[in-house]
């Protein structure tokens, strides 16, 4: 059921890695990198800038940012990420009301990406069902009388974007089969559609209607091989050509198109650092250069302009990241205080992996543009803390997890491809090279999770099956990477309410953990990986986990909190494998995450920080406004 969800969203040299003698810079503990550089000037920033007005109006682990404001900015509508509902946000009295209302969260689905109508009547989002896969139907719902009504279904992402400003309309982007996109534009009335644009694998960040009606504002990476390129279109609603509106070597996305009509408000990061541009259009053209109304914009996702002017935005503060904590490897409690795993880098970490000497730690790198991809795969020395950066090809849509080869030279990533296949990658950390190991095709979807053999010539992982009628099923399986040949284990049937969210391999491999989560609570199950009955060894409101060295205990995160979905902090616990016996190890976390442990299960790398967004909002920037 989490497949879609796109919060975003959170990751050293090997020692065992022959390399060069490192540089001046690198001995000094800073940033070396392997991958496309920035290859034109930066612009200095204006002398400077207008007046504009910042106000922060929404903040909290409820706040939410994916969604858009009324017309009038008196209410949003948003996400509820507690049960998957679209709400309605009284922006006075802060109160909430849902406007899909799931008896259960999460269940029978979940909607996103809600867009309010240029007139404030009607809300717009995506819905996916938890029982199927691969479908999502985009649906419309009064705000004042809510009746969710489907307009269209889709066998794959399709997500609304804005309305036309009559409301007979909406413009949207989907996926195909083959992983390309398309912007459509489907009538609000009876859901038929028009194919506006065919695009390649690469999908915008963002669209907006003009006020006028009469074109489509969106971005598009410039660079087929660096997706940190987009040039920003207009696209005639009527048909013919599209119009180039901001070509430049930096990264332009779009933010809004302001109620006058008169100008297009846009982020770059052309001066060094992301701020927004105000650029003048007139007739479906650039009338002047752009002007810097918000220097610093740093984590900003633009939500939508009101009628006034106002410009709503959402801000990610999270302080998510990767810290380590020292352990008593026979005990597993936590010896001092946990310091920071890697060095201070632009973006969210997340995953860490321990190379097989213990001395590397590799982790992924998601950058802090909106709807930014983890494209940096990291690798940071213990001994020096010298940490260097592999650049992820865009062939890769979505990498997670990486798990290093027992060989200490090869680290495997998992990800979705460009046509839409699942894959398990090989990066080689000496040079950087990534090469495919094998693919599956979209209706067997290795999503979930895998751990190496300690032979390395095997793999463990979990993936679902599409069955008839779109309802699929969990399967865990022992590949062999050489042969191909593939070995079932263990399997949840069609229609069964659990899911398969990770597993994990004892320190000889005999063994294999699987965690699975229903919708009010999870468990995780102990198998020989030769086959054999599953045994639940823990139950409750779980968390990920890791083998201890012993091969006879786990380390569990559990949720502090009660009932589904509980709250965001964790505990660590030892559990006994054979036994079931938990021990609190009194160490707590503030939030929910992946955690992993040394080979030597002395060292133990976990994601924690807080998890928090901000709604601001931005005025007197426009020239009627000044």
């Amino acid at each position: 059921m989490l497949r879609n969800l796109t919060i975003v969203l959170l990751v050293l040299t090997t020692a065992a890695c022959e390399q060069d003698a490192p540089g001046k810079i690198a001995q000094a503990g800073v940033f070396t990198t392997v991958g496309a550089l920035r290859t034109w000037r930066l612009e200095p920033p204006p002398p400077d800038t207008i007046h504009t007005v910042t106000r922060r109006i929404w903040w909290g682990s409820d706040a939410d940012f994916l969604g858009v404001p009324s017309p009038d900015g008196t209410q949003l509508a948003h996400h509820v990420w507690a049960t998957g509902d679209i709400a309605i946000r009284d922006l006075e009295t802060g109160e909430s009301r849902s406007i899909t209302q799931n008896p259960m969260p999460y269940y029978p689905g979940f909607a996103m990406f809600p867009h309010i109508s240029r007139d404030g009547s009607q809300v717009a989002y995506v819905w996916w069902n938890s029982e199927t896969t691969g479908s999502s139907e985009l649906r419309v719902a009064g705000i004042e009388d809510p009746d969710p009504q489907a307009l269209s279904t889709w066998e794959g992402y399709l997500n609304p974007e804005d309305w036309s400003p009559d409301g007979t309309q909406i413009v949207a982007r989907r996926q195909l089969e083959d992983a390309t996109w398309q912007i459509v534009l489907v009538s609000a009335r009876d859901g038929t559609d028009r194919v506006l644009k065919q695009l390649d694998w690469r999908g915008p960040s963002n669209m907006r209607i003009s006020p006028d009606g009469r074109y489509v504002l969106y971005d598009f990476p410039a660079d087929l091989e660096n997706e940190q390129s987009h040039d920003i279109y207009l696209l005639p609603l009527a048909g013919g050509p599209e119009v180039p509106l901001v070509e430049h070597e930096a990264d332009d996305l779009v933010l809004g198109w302001a109620p006058d009509g008169a100008h297009v408000l846009f982020q770059s990061d052309r001066t060094g650092t992301p701020s927004a541009w105000l650029l003048p259009v007139s007739d479906g053209t650039a009338d002047g250069p752009p002007e810097l109304v918000k220097p610093d914009f740093w984590n900003a996702n633009p939500m939508g302009f009101t009628t006034d002017g106002r410009f709503f935005y959402g801000v990610r503060t999270s302080s998510r990241s990767i810290r380590i904590a020292t352990l008593n490897p026979e005990t597993g409690e936590v010896v001092g205080r946990p310091g920071s795993g890697t060095m201070r880098s632009n973006g969210t970490q997340m995953w860490p992996s321990w190379s097989p000497d213990g001395q590397s730690l590799a982790f992924l790198v998601q950058g802090t543009a909106p709807n930014s991809t983890p494209r940096t795969l990291a690798i940071r020395s213990q001994a020096t803390g010298e940490e260097r950066h592999l650049r992820l090809p865009m062939e890769l849509f979505y990498p997670s997890q990486p798990r290093w080869h027992p060989d200490g030279r090869t680290i495997f990533v998992r990800s979705q491809d460009r046509q839409n296949q699942y894959a398990l990658y090989s990066v080689d950390v000496r040079t950087g090279e990534v090469e495919p190991v094998f693919k599956h095709p979209p209706s067997k979807m290795f999503r979930t999770s895998f751990d190496v053999f300690p032979d390395g010539e095997r793999i463990v992982f979990a993936h679902t099956r599409e069955r008839e009628g779109g309802l699929f099923e969990y399967r865990v399986v022992v590949r062999d990477l050489t042969s191909g040949i593939e070995r079932e284990i263990y399997s949840i049937g069609v229609g069964e309410t659990m899911q398969i969210r990770a597993v994990a391999l004892s320190p000889n491999g005999e063994t294999v953990t699987i965690w699975q989560m229903g919708r009010e609570d999870s468990a995780i199950l102990v198998l020989p990986t030769e086959g054999g009955q599953a045994r639940e060894i823990l139950r409750g409101q779980l968390g990920q986990h890791d083998w201890m060295r012993d091969g006879r205990h786990l380390l569990v995160r559990i949720y502090d909190g009660e009932g589904f979905p509980p709250e965001m902090g964790t505990h660590l616990v030892r559990v006994s494998v054979e036994t079931g016996e938990v021990v609190d190890l009194g160490f707590s976390m503030e939030m929910a995450g992946q955690l992993k442990l040394s080979p030597d299960g002395r060292l133990l790398a976990f994601i924690d920080g807080t998890a928090a967004s901000e709604v601001w909002v931005m005025e007197d920037f426009l020239p009627s406004r000044r």
